[in-house]
């Protein structure tokens, strides 16, 4: 799919993405008591399980040697804080005795991919103004299944880095 005209005339495409790291960011330390949390979703509404929250960060790598491990390194911290005041989000859907589902902070761990663009930030947020889609497309994750929701994670994270 051809997303823009490059400064130089070239075009580009989302299939330049490129996915560099997968990973689970645990909170830093185990959650006790193990937190619960019911899921008001009746059977025939399994379906209905899809979103898990999602976070895209962009930001540009300034220097062409650096491969953004400082910053990869500052969020997988950051995260981990975070999860120990939130540590739902590092859990996990369960289904419960027939009745429903429920979150369980078994801290599986929030999902975090790291990815690359070719594009620097100002043109990437310039054709996004253009198009609105670009943003929902040029981003990776799964839904939940509703069939085996306990391998699903509930928080995806993806850090895009824009570079030219």
């Amino acid at each position: 799919m051809e997303v823009n005209e490059k400064g130089d005339g070239t075009s580009q495409s989302l299939s330049e993405l490129q996915i560099v790291t997968v990973m689970s960011v645990p909170p830093l330390k185990v959650t006790e008591p193990r937190r619960v949390r019911r899921v008001l979703v009746g059977d025939e509404h399994t379906n209905a399980i899809h979103g898990c929250y999602q976070i895209v960060l962009c930001y540009e790598n300034l220097k062409e040697d650096d491969h953004g491990w400082y910053m990869a390194g500052w969020m997988v911290e950051s995260l981990a804080r975070v999860l120990l005041d939130h540590p739902l989000l590092a859990g996990r859907l369960q289904r419960k005795d027939g009745t429903g589902f429920e979150i369980v902070a078994n801290d599986s761990g929030v999902r975090l991919l790291e990815a690359c663009y070719p594009t620097s930030l100002s043109q990437f947020l310039e054709l996004n103004e253009r198009n609105q889609h670009l943003k929902t497309e040029l981003v990776f994750w799964k839904k939940i299944d509703a069939q085996c929701p306990q391998f699903s994670p509930l928080c995806y994270v993806q850090a895009n880095v824009m570079h030219t």
